[in-house]
């Protein structure tokens, strides 16, 4: 939230603007205890600030009264795009919160992800992003040796494209039936093969490799 309001009204600011001092403090808190635990609550509290308040539903009230009236940067995005934060913050989120056995709830969140594609169709590029955040998550939390290599690196991080893989080539807004008829299933070799390709972009980067 602090990060937020240095945000100038209207300016356009990549999610590294956030996740780099989020996991900075993580870090520091982790010195003397456990980072894996750290990293899960930074990815909840992104989750909250730049995802969905409604996930303090499951987790409980998180900011105080006075901060839920101070609105959240909208102009906060992934490779340019606002919907690419969305699904890669849900994403990630999802992980932790699957990891912690509230998988009853994942389905109704991922209602208010879709809602946020507005019918555009569907999409790698989208795809890519969700897998990226599910592999953060992942990477993040997944032993005591990961969550502090993955603190390690976004400490020397400086550029977006050292958290997500380029898009270029990836088909997006496809219809059911333009889907259907280039891909035919999410098991087709078709399929599988884009999704083989933003895994070779993803192991591109040592903020993943432990990951996949």
């Amino acid at each position: 939230l602090e990060q937020g309001k240095t945000v100038p009204r209207g300016k356009r600011v990549s999610l590294l603007y956030f996740i780099d001092p989020l996991f900075r403090e993580a870090a520091r808190l982790s010195v003397d205890g456990d980072a894996r635990s750290h990293n899960q609550s930074a990815i909840l509290a992104l989750g909250v600030y730049l995802g969905s308040h409604h996930f303090e539903t499951l987790l409980g009230p998180i900011r105080p009264a006075e901060q839920r009236l101070i609105p959240v940067p909208y102009h906060v995005e992934l490779a340019g795009r606002r919907d690419l934060r969305l699904h890669f913050v849900f994403s990630a989120v999802f992980k932790i919160l699957a990891d912690q056995g509230v998988s009853f709830a994942i389905g109704e969140f991922k209602e208010l992800l879709d809602a946020e594609r507005g019918g555009s169709g569907f999409s790698f590029v989208d795809l890519a992003a969700d897998r990226a955040g599910t592999l953060f998550a992942v990477a993040a939390t997944r032993d005591q040796r990961t969550a502090r290599q993955v603190q390690e690196i976004l400490h020397g991080v400086q550029r977006e494209e050292e958290l997500f893989p380029p898009i270029q080539g990836l088909p997006e807004g496809l219809s059911k039936a333009g889907f259907d008829r280039t891909y035919g299933a999410l098991d087709s070799p078709q399929y599988r093969a884009v999704e083989a390709k933003i895994d070779q972009r993803l192991k591109q980067l040592p903020l993943y490799r432990t990951a996949l």
